[in-house]
């Protein structure tokens, strides 16, 4: 179940950083074009935050069967020494929690503003940020401690 879970995981962050490019440039686009705020965009934007939240549920499942997990939690402090698993134990699942309520709020409040303009700017903004915190936070195959593929098909 666990390689399950991790060629899911992998499979959804690419699924999550283009639907979020997307969702960034379809509000950038729309700001400055001053068109109206449209289904195609509720859509990109509601299946950003789903897509997301998906990913959340399963990385709070691999966090919890990880064998690097089960490392830092037998012993934090001798845990915390070894890059990855204080990468994976405090910095990716707090990064990535973070970076999932900024979008969860951008996503609500725009979907509450009133003007075309403001949904698109809202979106822009917080998006924006989640993305620069989902990308400091992914565990890149150049990180030297981490060394984790681009994909992950087992």
């Amino acid at each position: 179940m666990y390689q399950i879970l991790l060629v899911i995981h992998s499979i959804t962050r690419w699924l999550i950083l283009f639907s979020l490019l997307y969702t960034i440039a379809a509000a950038v686009q729309g700001q400055l074009s001053g068109r109206p705020y449209g289904r195609s965009d509720t859509i990109a934007r509601s299946l950003t935050t789903s897509l997301t939240h998906t990913q959340l549920l399963v990385g709070m499942t691999l966090y919890v069967i990880s064998p690097l997990i089960q490392v830092f939690l037998a012993n934090p402090s001798q845990g915390a020494a070894i890059p990855a698993v204080s990468f994976f134990a405090i910095r990716h699942a707090l990064t990535m929690f973070i970076a999932i309520v900024v979008m969860s709020v951008g996503s609500s409040l725009a979907k509450r503003a009133t003007t075309a303009h403001h949904k698109f700017q809202l979106t822009a903004i917080y998006f924006s940020l989640a993305l620069v915190l989902i990308l400091s936070a992914i565990p890149w195959p150049f990180l030297d401690d981490l060394n984790r593929p681009w994909f992950r098909f087992q």
